[in-house]
């Protein structure tokens, strides 16, 4: 019941969001603004709350480009300059847009309305832009009151404390993004730990491995698309503010929050007395981390750079004041980039995260048949000449392909062979987000020359291309799925992948039975002999059901998996 009515309360959130916004549009597109401005100032005000909460932030940031906020910031109204500064502070805070800051920081500069000022520099150092105001101090010609507020803020954004998250914020797990400066790198001598996508096991990247490869840890991390976190092991609270100090740039205090993970038997148990619950063991690890650090480390679980993870196998039974049963500590800094996924322009609700994308494809790797046909006649390979025209492409589909990232993970798991993407969705802005994602991924130099060819394509011509890659042709459409029919000209599909509507943001059980009956029938056309079907889904039961009506089609591989709390299953399956 409480699930149902936070969905309700994240729907009407949304929808009013979007109302607003609106009317936002309707106001300056009429250019009403120089008529009477607090239509504009009042809507603005209306919307900062809203987005604070996640569901009509994400919604905003899909549906408004950074132009509109940039003419709003240049009204000659300063109520609409100050509100739009406090909803840009709070929009932006989970996705940089370094564009925005250098305007607000440009802003601060020129303002001669002091009052305004305090929301300029909250709204910078929220966005994770806290470093432009290194240079900045309070005009001397500031009235006293003013200037406190600007102090203060100028106190809260260096901090990390100007917004309802972190200035140097904790960016979320595989986002797109170079971080806020603050970080360096990781240890180059200490072992590692991957959390990997789907559930499927931790992995290490041990310190020798980094020393032989010649490369910095952040270049070893930007090779594997499966992690979702990468945590350092500690031996407890006194190596936090060392290694801070080595993976931080710029001085302390640093902001953290704890989280502690438990399992086994009595975790759950809400009968325990409070001092030996959740609540009691944290307030314990706060203070040993204090005992340790001071006032170097700050807790802050609003506002943090540094997560520190306790990992207990059990709530263990109460022995004394000084007992805790903390087994492994971690340290996960929040505000380390990740440039791995940077094609990631814009995404739908309900989108895979790409390191499960990823994870897909690497599930699925032992089960296609990358060979060409005609591979199998040793003749045909010792004639084939270094410039020879590469395979024809392997064709894959994605029937209901969201903002495209199957299809895009697809490629970056085989660079080394021409593939031609296929995406279909029903909804247009879902089309239009693969459209410029899949432009984003593939508008590299590199991925305009086939392999073996120079750039210029003459063969004396020795320029070095660097690691060159298959020419990669994609194509989205918007369609039903349940009517598409496979043009009579092309030829069937090798692989088709998809994230299947699981029935709880996206669709229902009732329309997923259609859906998933049209699927299996349609993958007996769209597949050619020997190919393979990658099927993600929550509805496992109703898929299989489906499948054992198709002759054609059998299971390869079932793989029970975890994202986000959720178990969902990933069918591997085969044309005859």
């Amino acid at each position: 019941m409480a699930n149902r009515r936070n969905e309700s309360d994240a729907k009407e959130a949304v929808r009013e969001a979007r109302l607003l916004l609106a009317g936002l549009f309707q106001e300056v597109r009429k250019e009403k603004e120089a008529q009477d401005p607090r239509n504009i100032a009042q809507a603005l005000s209306l919307l900062v709350p809203l987005v604070r909460k996640k569901a009509p932030r994400e919604q905003i940031l899909r549906e408004t480009p950074e132009s509109f906020w940039l003419t709003l910031l240049g009204s000659r109204e300063a109520k609409v300059r100050k509100n739009t500064a406090r909803v840009v502070g709070e929009l932006y805070t989970a996705s940089s847009s370094p564009v925005l800051a250098g305007r607000l920081r440009e802003l601060l500069s020129e303002e001669q309305v002091q009052m305004i000022r305090p929301s300029y520099i909250l709204a910078i150092g929220s966005m994770g832009f806290a470093r432009l105001l290194d240079d900045y101090s309070v005009p001397e010609d500031t009235l006293e009151k003013h200037a406190a507020e600007e102090k203060e803020a100028l106190r809260k954004a260096r901090l990390g404390a100007g917004g309802s998250q972190a200035a140097h914020r904790a960016t979320e797990p595989g986002a797109a993004g170079s971080g806020d400066g603050r970080f360096s790198d990781f240890p180059a001598d200490r072992d590692l730990i991957l959390v990997t996508a789907l559930g499927e096991r931790k992995r290490k990247i041990s310190a020798a491995k980094v020393a032989s490869s010649q490369q910095s840890v952040r270049q070893l991390l930007q090779q594997d698309r499966t992690w979702l976190e990468v945590l350092v092991p500690i031996s407890g609270p006194e190596e936090i503010l060392p290694l801070c100090h080595t993976c931080l740039t710029g001085e302390d205090p640093y902001r953290y929050r704890i989280e502690l993970k438990t399992s086994g038997p009595g975790a759950a148990n809400k009968e325990k007395p409070s001092h030996e619950g959740r609540g009691y063991k944290i307030r314990r690890l706060i203070e040993q981390i204090e005992e340790t650090a001071g006032s170097a480390l700050i807790n802050d679980p609003s506002s943090y750079e540094v997560e520190v993870r306790v990992e207990t196998e059990k709530l263990a039974v109460y022995a004394g004041p000084n007992d805790l049963p903390a087994l492994h500590w971690f340290l996960k800094f929040c505000c380390a980039p990740d440039e791995r996924f940077v094609y990631r322009k814009e995404a739908i609700p309900a989108s895979i995260h790409p390191a499960n994308a990823a994870m897909i494809m690497r599930l699925t790797a032992p089960y296609r048949t990358d060979r060409e046909e005609t591979a199998d006649d040793p003749a045909l390979q010792a004639e084939a000449e270094p410039s020879s025209r590469p395979a024809s492409p392997r064709r894959i589909l994605d029937p209901c392909c969201g903002s495209g990232t199957l299809l895009i993970e697809r490629a970056e798991a085989d660079t080394k062979r021409p593939l031609e993407l296929v995406g279909l969705d029903i909804e247009q802005r879902a089309v239009r987000a693969a459209k410029k994602n899949l432009a984003a991924a593939f508008q590299k130099p590199e991925d305009l020359f086939l392999s073996g060819q120079t750039k210029s394509g003459d063969p004396a011509d020795e320029t070095d291309l660097g690691e060159t890659r298959f020419l990669t042709e994609w194509k989205v459409l918007q369609t039903d799925l349940k009517t598409w029919k496979l043009p009579e000209k092309d030829r069937p599909f090798d692989e088709i992948y998809a994230n299947l509507p699981f029935g709880l943001r996206v669709g229902d059980h009732t329309k997923n039975e259609a859906l998933y009956e049209a699927l299996i029938r349609n993958l007996t056309q769209w597949l050619a002999p020997g190919g393979i079907a990658a099927l993600y889904t929550m509805e496992g039961r109703l898929l299989e059901k489906e499948l054992e009506k198709a002759s054609d089609l059998r299971i390869l591989k079932h793989f029970r998996l975890q994202a986000g709390g959720l178990t969902p299953r990933l069918y591997i399956i085969k044309m005859k």
